[in-house]
Formats: C-alpha cells, structure tokens, sequence
C-alpha cells in the first residue's frame, strides 16, 4: 500500500516543478481583462466581478480568489501569477492520482501503473497549451475550474473503490466549488455516467441492473436547479457567456472545426496552416485510436479491458470538449487556448495510456516521456516569452499614457495594440488600466480608442498623415500586421460620439481614414507606434506621413 507521504511529496514536486516552468512570467505587467477585475474588486469589492448584471458569466469562487489576491498583493502581478500557478500544479497532481486509479484494472504492476500516472501528470504540467489559462491571470478560471473538477472526479473514484460516503460527498462538494468557478463543468454528471456504464460492463452485471447507472449522475445533477437560481439572481438571465449564437450553435462545420482544434493540446500553432488540414489531422488521429481499439476488442482477454477504459477516456475527452466545442480556438497563434484547459486532462491520459498499452516496457516509455517533454518545455518558454513581451508594452504603454496626459482629463488614441502574436494586450480593460495607475491627481475622465490591431513586434509601426485638420490617413506597416474589432457596414463607415471611420480597405485591413471632432482638443489626441504613444501632427495641411 501506498503511504499518504508519498502523495504529499508528489503534490509538493507538482507545485515547485509548476513554479520552476513558469518562474520566467511571475513578475510579467496585467494585461487586458486583469485591469478591469482587477479594478471592479477595488471598487466594488469581494463580489465584484463575475457574479452580478451587467457580467455575462457567474463565477463568484474567481472573484473571490482575485479579491484575496488584491488583498495580499495589491497592484503586484507577482502574487496573483502565483495563485494561477499553483493551481495548475495542483490539477497536475490530481491528473496522477486520477491515472492511477484508473490503472487499477489495467493488469499493470503496481510499479508501472505508478511510473505511468506520474508521466501522465509530468506530460500535463508540461503541455504548451496551457501557456494561456495559467500565464494569464484573467483565465485563471479555467484551472481552477479544471481543479475542483478533478478533486471532485478523483474523491468520486475514490467512494467506488472503497465505498465509503465521506468521499462521495466530497465529489459532490468539488463539484460545487467548481461549478462556482466555471460553467464549463457542467458535464461532470455526464462524465460520471460514462464512467457508470464502463464499470457496469466491466464488472460484467445484468441488463436488468443497467438503470442504476443512473444513480449517482443524478445526484450529482441535484445541484443544478439550485445553481441556476443563484446564476439567474446574480446575471438576470440562465445562459450569458457569449450568446445562444456561440453556444447553442452546434451546426457540422463549427463541431469539424471545434474537434480540430482539439489537437491544438498538443501541437503548437501553426501561423499558414488552415482548418482543412487540421480537420484532416483530426480524423487521421481518431481512425487511429479506433483501430487501435478495435483491434484490442478482437484479441479479448486482458486487450478487451484495456480497449473499455480507453473507451472511457475518449468518451470523457469528447463530453468535455462538449461545453467549448462552438468557442472558436485560433489555430495560428495562441488565442482562446486556455479552453481546451479541462479536455486535455483525458486527452493526455488518453495518450499515455495508448502509448503504455503498446510499448509495455517502462523504461522506453519513460525515455519516450522524458524526448517528449524537452520539446513540450521548449515550446512553454517561446510561448512565455510572448506573454512576456505583451506584459512589457501593455507596461509601457501606460507609463506612455501618464507622461502624455499631463493634466489633461482624457485621452483619443488612434490606435491600441490588441495582442503580441497571440497574448493578449489592451483587448480589454485600457479605461481601468489608466485608472489603477495613473500618476496624476486628477483621475482621468474618458480614454476613446478607435481602432486595435495585433503585433508581430514591439517595432510595429504606424503612420499617420494629415489630410486636412481633425482628418489623418492611418497606415499599419509590415505584413502580418491589421486592424481588427472595426465593424463597420457596407458604406465602410463607422460612426461614434468623438471620431468616424471610413474608407476602411477591407482587403489589407492595414488602412482607414479617421475624422475626429473637433471640439477634442489637439494636445488630446495621440497614436501608438513603435513602442510608445505619440502626438498626431497637426500642420494644416500636409501629404506628408509621419513616421512613429
């Protein structure tokens, strides 16, 4: 038998491994949404962000770790890095106890079984995609979400194991902590399900018992009316997030393309790829795993046990893929990664296990484990570096804002970096940026962007040339660069209370002109290039661009 230390000294290697990968981003700027959740728990408190109207999603258990964290750390990143981190070390250790309860049946040593449930673990704490939901404290909903989802599942296998009802309660209370953190978990009565009818056939019981199976999904159903009603008090609807558009819209193409991009766990982006080819990698790799499992049913004996948990697991992979299938996963750079957070945790059980049934022998497969993962780790540190670069100008950017605002009460800025090659900037939260950090006495009043874009370089540049007064020419330079969020109708043009847009060249999404009220006062209008705000220029006339 197993002593408890021998946990405890996995999940403690689990949490400091965590912080040793991901030591590089402890001290990286808040970038996009972290300002405005950052900002609402300063202003409104322990509740005040994703639990009531006008936020779309009910997620109070994040609320109130990012109000602990502001409590601790305040304005330091450095803590609130820490939190995402540690939890992701946690769902890493949770993935090994999981592994190996499963392995319980597979006719593996006891060694074996263990040496591959820690691989498992290792590989997840390791996988690139999760860059995303750990780096970037605003999706740290995702892993803390995916740990009481797997604390909940792990205390659930433990109750089957030993039956004893402490640990079924205990799934039943996980599941509740992680319900609160996000909505995604919502499959979980539908994973214990699956797993319901694996062990029904496993344990080879009749027809007639198969109602049963339906017990504990049920109960663990139980809380949802209860949940719905405090989801509909806080956000005075049931569904939010992003719209019945997205997520009740499960048409062919979007499930292709959602499945696709599952493989986005562990193939990192690949920026000329389209979804075609994914598509096709997809069904390459499932035809693969079904032959193989088909192949396992037909030898019986011990390959037929093997071939039902890998059932199980593909069966657990699809249904939490389920809630975030609609929810488009950028293939070329790292955007909307942190969904696939929750599904990875089956996908690489799912990876290991195949690999072990096949090879057999340890040893080669933790030398397979030990090649794989100095290349998973490579690709963390390129993925960091991005998220580390986009936290130096979203820094930078503000120190711009605070020295070119002066005294002024506001700002319009033309232009405003949205991500760096895929980590978010100022897609979000700019306003509260400018507030938390102004240096100035006199908070500022209003700050109008325009227009975003993304960045293949903190070098990126824009030009701005005046037409006539208030009226300028915008240009991004270098390719791979454009305008993005600009939603402007057929007329090309696109009208607010301080500036329009017109003659937006749709083909490059690299041009527009902007004309600008001109009750702004000049010394209030400034562009993003190169690094650092910059006044537009302000001749009376003039053809000439301005380089930033």
């Amino acid at each position: 038998m197993i002593k408890k230390g021998y946990f405890l000294g996995i999940l403690i290697v689990s949490i400091v491994l965590s912080v040793i990968i991901y030591f590089p981003i402890i001290n990286s700027f808040f970038l996009s949404d972290d300002f405005t959740w950052i900002y609402q728990i300063q202003t409104q408190g322990i509740f005040g962000v994703w639990t009531t109207a006008p936020d779309v999603f009910f997620r109070p258990i994040i609320s109130i770790l990012l109000f602990l964290d502001y409590q601790i750390w305040g304005l330091n990143p450095v803590g609130y890095h820490l939190t995402n981190i540690i939890f992701h070390g946690i769902c890493s250790f949770f993935v090994y106890l999981i592994s190996s309860q499963l392995l319980v049946h597979s006719h593996f040593s006891k060694k074996t079984s263990q040496s591959i449930s820690i691989i498992a673990g290792f590989l997840f704490l390791v996988l690139p995609s999760h860059v995303e939901a750990v780096t970037w404290i605003s999706a740290r909903s995702d892993v803390v979400a995916t740990c009481f989802f797997l604390a909940a599942f792990n205390s659930y296998l433990y109750y089957k194991h030993n039956s004893n009802k402490f640990w079924l309660l205990s799934s039943y209370v996980w599941f509740i902590f992680a319900l609160l953190s996000k909505e995604s978990v919502i499959i979980y009565p539908g994973l214990i399900l699956g797993y319901e009818i694996y062990q029904f056939f496993q344990n080879k019981k009749p027809l007639k018992q198969l109602y049963k199976v339906m017990i504990l999904p049920i109960l663990m159903a139980s809380i949802f009316p209860i949940y719905l009603g405090m989801r509909y008090l806080g956000l005075k609807q049931l569904l939010g997030g992003y719209g019945s558009q997205t997520h009740l819209n499960f048409s062919v193409p979007i499930i292709l393309r959602g499945l696709a991009s599952s493989l986005r766990i562990i193939i990192p982006p690949l920026p000329q790829s389209g979804e075609v080819q994914w598509q096709w990698c997809f069904l390459i790799f499932i035809s693969l795993v079904t032959i193989f499992v088909i192949q396992y049913f037909r030898l019986g004996g011990i390959y037929r046990e093997q071939a039902k948990l890998l059932l199980f697991l593909i069966y657990a992979f699809l249904i939490s893929m389920f809630p975030v299938i609609n929810i488009r996963v950028s293939l070329g750079d790292t955007q909307a990664e942190r969904i696939l957070y929750l599904p990875s945790v089956f996908f690489v059980i799912l990876l290991v296990f195949i690999i072990s049934f096949l090879v057999k022998k340890k040893h080669t497969i933790i030398f397979l484990a030990v090649i794989f993962s100095i290349f998973l780790i490579k690709n963390i540190y390129i993925a960091n570096k991005n998220w580390q670069i986009a936290s130096q100008i979203s820094h930078q950017l503000i120190k711009s804002i605070n020295d070119q605002r002066g005294n002024q009460p506001g700002l319009l800025i033309i232009n405003v970096p949205d991500n760096f090659k895929g980590a978010y900037i100022y897609r979000n939260g700019i306003y509260h940026a400018a507030q938390l950090f102004s240096i100035h006495n006199i908070k500022i009043k209003f700050l109008n962007i325009a227009s975003f874009h993304n960045l293949l370089s903190p070098e990126n540049q824009l030009k701005v040339a005046e037409i006539e007064p208030y009226t300028y020419q915008i240009q991004l330079v270098g390719e791979g660069i454009y305008f993005m969020n600009v939603s402007l109708p057929l007329e090309q043009t696109f009208k607010r209370k301080k500036f329009t847009i017109e003659n937006f060249n749709f083909k490059t999404h690299q041009s527009y002109q902007i004309k600008i009220k001109n009750n702004i006062p000049i010394e209030q209008i400034f562009y993003y290039s190169q690094g650092q705000l910059l006044p537009v220029p302000h001749r009376k006339l003039s053809s000439t661009f301005t380089n930033g």
